[in-house]
């Protein structure tokens, strides 16, 4: 039996904004969207952690500067809205 795995889908993101990566976790799924195996991790980073002696692990990424001013959007609309909602 052959097993075609044809997309990955995505299950949570994670943004950690102190320490500036973003957590994916994903699973694979064939033509008919059954999954298959474990899901995994991959990790997004604004800026890459000094390299460990036998280099970065596959599921490192280096996040495109891009995204940078969404995730600061977003952090400051957090605030406001737990603000006004916390602490009128």
């Amino acid at each position: 039996m052959s097993i075609t795995l044809t997309n990955t889908v995505v299950r949570n993101i994670i943004v950690d904004y102190e320490g500036q990566v973003v957590q994916v976790v994903y699973t694979f799924v064939d033509a008919t969207g059954k999954e298959w195996g474990n899901k995994g991790t991959a990790y997004f980073f604004v800026t890459m952690p000094e390299q460990p002696p036998n280099g970065y692990p596959d599921s490192w990424f280096q996040l495109p500067s891009s995204y940078i001013p969404t995730f600061l959007t977003l952090k400051n609309d957090a605030e406001v809205a737990l603000t006004a909602k916390y602490l009128p």
